[in-house]
């Protein structure tokens, strides 16, 4: 929140408002910004208690307003009243609401009022205001209820209270937005406003992110991995200015997932200018800081001011990460929505690596996930990386080689169904999972990499504790595959329409449905 607006306004990683303010503007179409502004913040209970008071020569307007932000993050409520001290006359006096370009081209918009109903789509061109009548037109007839649609993104409904509203191009004045005005041009300006008139507006803005059916997360890799045999990873994990480098030289495609520290402000501009040439190769951002801290705010609008240098890079993800594990987000402190997910470590060996802690420890990625969004609703979870041991693999301590090709089947398993959007596998797993697979019907490591974004479904059938089942709809095979895991020390045999599967004690299969 800034002097005279409130905004920008983030959920689900996505800016779904840019500004809402009071705007009074005079006679001459002159915006009189406030000169008092006050704010008063509830953190508790979500509440913001505003008080301002715009005057000048031939204007006067005070009033008190209110925001509330629901704590999901989804749903945000803004109210004010304010009341006209002498006589004045004003082109526009009241609630606007700015939206983002990103949320508005390419959208579905639906204006209604108590008496009509108008649909239209908007495109990258910019809309027109035609002059009807001597008169500047609007994109929309008058509304009280907007309605955004935009694929990809999801839904946006704002409801207003205490006048009607239009919907104008700002680009048309070079302006990088759209505008949610009040008072119908149409009914004329400047117009007469008498001493001690009131005027009360509120606008209710309700979120729906898009529904995504669960995908298989994409697999990555740390750098290097040394199996001889590589599979197709989708993204590699680079850390280092050197290895970034080395990477863009070689004759690949992969994507990267590169770590940032914005307090290395020489390196981070030295990195952001390889990779503006590189943007087809950027997945996304991992802010880092020293130790296990958890990027702030602060730390996200210097990397933010910084990429405004290089435009390529503004629609790149940014993610907050840790070097510590997920209690690092999970401490009581509000995480910046601008971000679009958080990444942090994962082992089931932090306090052991016998076969009974680690079986036990595998329900933790459901409530890890289900906390994050929780922390900081948004699509992107990322465990970076997934690993036997972490930080760094004891010779002293050996992870059961039984284990541990099941584990990491059953952890990718659990992570699709939690909605974890990719894993990086540490060197340690790469290394234990390199040798060839037993069976056809064993997945090989490679194998598990093509489920990288394929559709999850739920095994329908009956599970026992210790099975970890999905079934995986992949574009590049001609039939779903049950992908299955047991953690437990007896042969298991999983019944379904299409056939049965048979998995060993602490084994893992994959057949065709």
């Amino acid at each position: 929140m800034t002097k005279g607006s409130v905004g920008p306004i983030w959920s689900e990683g996505r800016e779904i408002i840019r500004r809402i303010f009071v705007t009074v503007r005079d006679k001459n179409w002159q915006e009189i910004a406030p000169r008092e502004w006050d704010t008063q913040v509830d953190s508790a209970s979500g509440r913001t208690l505003i008080s301002a008071r715009h005057t000048s020569d031939v204007v006067d307007f005070s009033w008190r307003g209110e925001l509330r932000v629901s704590g999901n993050g989804r749903e945000v409520e803004f109210s004010f009243t304010g009341e006209v001290p002498r006589d004045m006359d004003v082109c526009r006096l009241g609630l606007v609401v700015l939206h983002p370009v990103e949320w508005m081209v390419g959208a579905e918009i639906r204006a209604e009022n108590s008496q009509s109903k108008q649909s239209l789509r908007l495109s990258d061109s910019i809309g027109p205001q035609p002059i009807v009548d001597g008169i500047p037109g609007a994109i929309t007839q008058p509304f009280s209820t907007l309605h955004i649609e935009r694929p990809g993104l999801g839904k946006l409904e704002l409801r207003f209270e205490g006048d009607l509203f239009e919907l104008e191009d700002q680009r048309n004045w070079g302006d990088a937005s759209f505008k949610t005005y009040c008072t119908p041009l149409r009914l004329g300006f400047p117009r007469a406003v008498k001493a001690g008139t009131v005027i009360a507006h509120r606008v209710h803005v309700r979120f729906s992110p898009e529904s995504v059916s669960k995908a298989f997360p994409l697999i990555g890799c740390e750098w290097p991995s040394s199996t001889g045999n590589e599979p197709r990873w989708r993204y590699v994990h680079v850390r280092s200015l050197a290895k970034l480098k080395l990477l863009l030289e070689a004759p690949l495609s992969t994507q990267l997932e590169i770590a940032l520290q914005t307090n290395e402000p020489e390196q981070l501009r030295e990195t952001l200018s390889i990779l503006f040439k590189h943007r087809q190769r950027v997945a996304r951002l991992l802010i880092y800081k020293s130790g296990t801290s958890v990027p702030t705010s602060d730390d996200l609008q210097r990397l933010l001011s910084v990429l405004k240098d290089y435009p390529t890079l503004v629609d790149v993800p940014i993610l907050a990460a840790t070097q510590g594990y997920f209690v690092e987000f999970n401490r009581s402190v509000p995480l910046d929505r601008q971000f679009s997910g958080i990444a942090f470590p994962l082992t089931a060996t932090v306090h052991s690596d016998d076969a009974d802690t680690i079986l036990d420890n595998m329900g933790t990625i459901h409530a890890i996930a289900d906390t994050s969004r929780n922390l900081l609703p948004a699509s992107s979870i990322v465990l970076a990386p997934l690993a036997f041991y972490y930080p760094s693999h004891d010779p002293r301590r050996q992870f059961p080689a039984s284990l541990a090709r099941s584990w990491l089947v059953a952890s990718l398993i659990e992570a699709a169904l939690s909605g974890v959007s990719s894993v990086t596998l540490a060197d340690d797993v790469i290394r234990e999972l390199a040798r060839p697979p037993l069976s056809e019907r064993e997945p090989s490591l490679s194998s598990l990499v093509e489920c990288s974004g394929s559709k999850v479904l739920r095994f329908n059938g009956a599970v026992r504790a210790g099975i970890h089942v999905i079934v995986v709809n992949s574009e590049s095979h001609a039939s779903p595959r049950v992908l299955a895991a047991n953690l437990t020390s007896s042969p298991q045999s999983l019944s379904f329409s299409c056939g049965k599967l048979d998995v060993p004690a602490f084994g893992t299969r994959m057949q065709p449905i």
